[in-house]
């Protein structure tokens, strides 16, 4: 059987060099960088999506440990279309103002251009994942479990990340 998330999946520790948030901020002008503006309720929308989609994914869990085979496609397509919702906001607001804000400091930019990439890359394996287990039954359902607990992994660990770095550096650029 096929392990969606035995793949190679991009090491945090290789690939990002020193992540850090940057001691010297680019000098301030305004708050509208290009054409995305800060928005100071973003983080917390961010945050907000995340717990959202966590939930989902403990959801998905206590309906596999009570064997509903039935509710998990539908859960499944609730909880992609919730974690790509989260994945276009930050496209759209977060990404794009770092970006426009970093575009002088190439290490910092190629930092977050480094795990916008990680984080890209792990939702498209994410929905081929959800997509591969449309239809479950008894007989797939420990490789689903297994295979879904490693998608919680990935998950926490990516958003921690960004929440340690990239929400941090979009919180102290203001």
């Amino acid at each position: 059987m096929f392990n969606w998330f035995r793949k190679k999946l991009p090491e945090p520790e290789s690939k990002i060099v020193n992540p850090r948030i940057p001691k010297a901020l680019p000098k301030k002008t305004s708050k509208l960088v290009g054409n995305v503006k800060y928005n100071s309720k973003l983080v917390g929308q961010l945050t907000s999506d995340m717990k959202k989609i966590m939930e989902g994914y403990a959801e998905i869990l206590h309906i596999l440990s009570n064997k509903d085979f039935s509710q998990i496609p539908q859960r499944l397509r609730q909880f992609t279309a919730d974690l790509k919702a989260h994945i276009f906001r930050e496209e759209i607001e977060l990404y794009s103002y770092l970006e426009k804000i970093f575009a002088s400091d190439e290490q910092t930019l190629e930092n977050i251009n480094k795990i916008k990439q990680e984080v890209d890359d792990i939702v498209e394996q994410i929905v081929n994942f959800m997509n591969h287990y449309e239809e479950l039954d008894s007989d797939k359902s420990y490789i689903f479990k297994a295979e879904f607990e490693a998608v919680g992994e990935i998950l926490n660990t990516r958003f921690s990340r960004k929440e340690e770095i990239l929400y941090t550096m979009y919180t102290l650029y203001k």
